[in-house]
C-alpha cells in the first residue's frame, strides 16, 4: 500500500509541474487568466511554491499591461521580464 501512495504522489507532482509549465506557456502568449493564476501562486504560496513578492509583482505588472479589448498577443522577452523560478514540488 505504501508503494501505491508514493507512486500516486509522484504522479501528482509530475502533473503539477506540467500544469505549472502550461500556465507559463499561456502567460507567454498573453493570457490574462494564466498571468493571474501565476501571480496568485507566488503571492500566496500555492502549489508548493514559496511566497515570492517580486515574482507576484512581475506577473501582476504584465497582466495589467494587457489591453482588455485587444486580442491576446505574445509577450516579447517574457523569460527576461519574469525569469523562470524552478518548480519546487
Amino acid at each position: 500500500m505504501g508503494g501505491y501512495r508514493c507512486r500516486t504522489r509522484m504522479i501528482r507532482m509530475k502533473t503539477l509541474k506540467v500544469s505549472f509549465n502550461l500556465l507559463r506557456a499561456g502567460a507567454k502568449l498573453g493570457s490574462k487568466a494564466c498571468l493571474t493564476r501565476l501571480k496568485g501562486t507566488y503571492e500566496n504560496g500555492y502549489y508548493g511554491q514559496n511566497e515570492n513578492e517580486s515574482h507576484a509583482a512581475c506577473y501582476a505588472r504584465l497582466r495589467d499591461s494587457i489591453d482588455d479589448f485587444d486580442r491576446s498577443k505574445p509577450i516579447p522577452n517574457f523569460d527576461k521580464l519574469c525569469p523562470l523560478q524552478p518548480y519546487q514540488p
